[in-house]
C-alpha cells in the first residue's frame, strides 16, 4: 500500500475554501458515502458491461439492429462516453478505476504538493471526518438517568477505562444501528460491520464469562441458585447502563432515535454500548486479564454491598413448617401457605403468606416457592402474640373429637339382639401386622414429604409423627417412623435427613398403610 503523504498540522478552527462550509455535517457525510459507493458500483458496471469504441462501431455497422436503435446509439452522448472510458481503461489509461473499486485512491507526495500549492491561501487543513476518541462527545443531548447507584462510587476514583487503540473500532462502539439502517446502498457485510450490534453480542458473552468467574471465586460456598441470582443483578441492563453513564458513554452515542425512546424503559441502548466496549476491548487484547482486573475494580462496591446484605440473611430452617404445625396446628385449623406473588427463579422472588383462616401469621420471600414457604413459617414462629392465641385455641380443643369419622347410619351389616334391639357391628381394629414397612433406598427423594406427612397425620388423627434414630457399627443410620406408638416404617441412609424423608415418603405412597394407621379404632 503506498505511503500516505504527511498532512500539515491542523487546529480546531480551520478555514476552508469558498466551496465548503465551515464544517461537514452528518447529512453531508451520508451523501458523500452514498455517492462514493455509487461511483464504485457504476465503474464496475462500465468495466464489465460497456462496449469499447471498437465494439460500439461494430454494433453500429451491424445489420442485426434496427435503424431506430442505431440512431439512439449514435446520438446518446452517455453511451459514447461509457465506450470511451472502457477503451481508455483497456489500454491502461484509467488504472484509477481499479483503485476506486478496491476502495482506495492514494495520493502521492508529488500530487499532494501540487494540491497544497493550489490551496496556499488556506491557513490549515482539517481531516473531513473526525473519529471519536475518549474525549470526543456527540451532538446528542445527555440523557437524564438515575444516580442512586453512583453513590457507591467515589467519582474521582472510578477505575481507569482501558483504552481501545483502533480509532475505527472505537468509533463503531458508539454507533447504533438506527444511524445506518437507511443505507440500502451498502453491502450486507459492510452494513453489519458499520454499527455496534456484533460488538455488543461479543461483549455480552465476554462479560457473562468474566463476571461468572469473578463471583465463583469470590463466593466459594454459594449455591448455583445464589450465584445465578447475583450474576443476573451484576449484568442486567440497569447496572450496565449506569456503568455507561459513569464513563460518559451516553454522550458519545450516535443514534437516530428520539429522546423519548432513549429515556424510556431500562435504557437498554446504553447497556448495549457498555457491552460493545467490552467486546471491542476483547478483540484487541491477546488475553482478557486487563479487562478482568478492570471489571473487578468496577464491581467491587456492588459485591461488597451484596456481602453486607448476606450477613443479615437468616439461614432457612427446613423444619419451620413442622415446628409451626406442632405449636398451632389442629385437624380443624392448621397453617396454609398461599402464593401471593409469582417469582421467576432468578431476578424476581416468590412471595408466600402463612395463614390460619383469614389471618396472616407470616410472610416469606425467596427465589423458590418452597423456600418462600419455609421463610413464611419462620416469620410466623417469631410472631409471638399470634402463636399464643392459636396455641390456646389448640389446647382448648378436643383433638380426638375433631378427628373422629362421622357416625354412619345403620346398614345391612347391623344385627338384632335377643330383645329385638338393633346393635352396630364395631369397626375393625388396626391391622398392626402389616407394619413396619421397609423404605426403598432407590426412590428419588421428595424433599417436602415430611411436611406433607406431618400435615396429613395431624389433620386426620391429631398426632405428631415421631422419628427414632439409631446408628449401626458401620455408621449407617436407621430411622424408625412411629405413629401412635407403633413403628410403621423403617429407613436407612448415611444421612439422617434423607432416611427420615424416605420413611415419610414410604408411608405417603402406601395408601392402604396410611389409611390403616389413621383408623379411629386401635388395639
Amino acid at each position: 500500500m503506498p505511503r500516505l503523504p504527511k498532512l500539515p498540522k491542523f487546529n480546531r478552527n480551520p478555514k476552508f475554501d469558498v466551496d465548503l462550509h465551515s464544517s461537514i455535517g452528518f447529512i453531508d457525510l451520508q451523501r458523500l458515502e452514498y455517492t462514493t459507493k455509487t461511483l464504485q458500483k457504476n465503474i464496475r458496471l462500465i468495466i464489465n458491461d460497456a462496449p469499447n469504441l471498437y465494439q460500439l462501431r461494430q454494433i453500429l455497422n451491424s445489420n442485426k439492429i434496427d435503424t431506430g436503435t442505431k440512431v439512439e446509439l449514435e446520438s446518446n452522448k452517455y453511451i459514447n462516453l461509457s465506450a470511451e472510458l472502457k477503451s481508455k481503461y483497456e489500454v491502461g489509461k484509467l488504472s484509477i478505476f481499479d483503485q476506486i473499486q478496491n476502495g482506495s485512491a492514494p495520493v502521492s507526495d508529488e500530487e499532494f504538493a501540487l494540491l497544497n500549492d493550489q490551496h496556499s491561501e488556506l491557513v490549515d487543513i482539517k481531516p473531513p471526518v473526525e473519529l471519536l476518541d475518549a474525549n470526543t462527545e456527540s451532538n446528542n443531548t445527555p440523557i437524564e438517568h438515575d444516580n442512586d447507584e453512583e453513590d457507591d462510587y467515589d467519582m474521582d476514583n472510578i477505575p481507569p477505562l482501558p483504552q481501545i487503540n483502533d480509532p475505527h473500532l472505537l468509533a463503531r462502539v458508539f454507533i447504533h444501528k438506527s444511524t445506518v439502517n437507511s443505507k440500502s446502498y451498502l453491502d450486507p457485510t459492510e452494513l453489519i460491520n458499520s454499527h455496534n450490534e456484533r460488538l455488543e453480542f461479543l461483549g455480552d458473552s465476554v462479560l457473562n464469562n468474566l463476571v461468572t468467574l469473578m463471583i465463583y471465586q469470590r463466593f466459594p460456598s454459594a449455591t448455583e441458585g445464589e450465584l445465578t441470582i447475583l450474576r443476573s443483578h451484576l449484568i442486567d441492563n440497569r447496572t450496565l447502563a449506569q456503568f455507561s453513564f459513569l464513563y460518559n458513554f451516553d454522550k458519545k452515542l450516535r443514534a437516530n432515535i428520539g429522546e423519548d425512546v432513549l429515556k424510556s424503559g431500562d435504557q437498554k441502548i446504553y447497556a448495549d454500548i457498555f457491552e460493545a466496549y467490552v467486546g471491542a476491548l476483547s478483540m484487541e487484547r491477546s488475553n482478557l486479564t486487563e479487562i478482568q482486573e478492570w471489571l473487578k475494580q468496577l464491581y467491587e462496591s456492588r459485591i461488597r454491598k451484596y456481602e453486607a446484605e448476606q450477613v443479615n440473611v437468616e439461614s432457612i430452617n427446613k423444619e419451620a413448617k413442622s415446628e409451626l404445625y406442632s405449636v398451632v396446628g389442629t385437624a380443624q385449623l392448621h397453617p396454609e401457605y398461599i402464593v401471593v406473588a409469582e417469582g421467576n427463579g432468578s431476578i424476581k422472588d416468590f412471595e408466600v403468606q402463612c395463614k390460619m383462616g383469614d389471618e396472616v401469621l407470616g410472610t416469606g420471600r425467596a427465589p423458590s416457592q418452597k423456600d418462600a414457604g419455609l421463610r413464611a413459617a419462620m416469620s410466623a414462629l417469631k410472631n409471638r402474640p399470634i402463636l399464643e392465641k392459636y396455641f390456646r385455641l389448640r389446647m382448648a380443643s378436643d383433638r380426638k373429637e375433631t378427628v373422629k369419622a362421622p357416625v354412619k347410619k345403620a346398614s345391612k351389616k347391623s344385627t338384632t339382639t335377643s330383645e329385638g334391639e338393633e346393635r352396630k357391628v364395631p369397626r375393625s381394629p388396626i391391622r398392626t401386622g402389616i407394619f413396619p414397612l421397609k423404605a426403598n433406598d432407590e426412590d428419588p427423594l421428595d424433599t417436602d414429604a415430611r411436611n406433607t406427612l406431618y400435615a396429613e397425620i395431624g389433620k386426620r388423627i391429631g398426632e405428631v409423627p415421631q422419628y427414632i434414630v439409631t446408628k449401626t457399627a458401620t455408621d449407617i443410620l436407621i430411622v424408625s417412623l412411629s405413629i401412635r406408638g407403633l413403628v410403621v416404617v423403617t429407613a436407612t441412609d448415611k444421612s439422617k435427613k434423607k432416611a427420615m424423608t424416605r420413611a415419610a415418603m414410604t408411608l405417603l405412597n402406601d395408601s392402604t398403610a396410611l389409611n390403616e394407621i389413621c383408623k379411629d379404632s386401635f388395639i
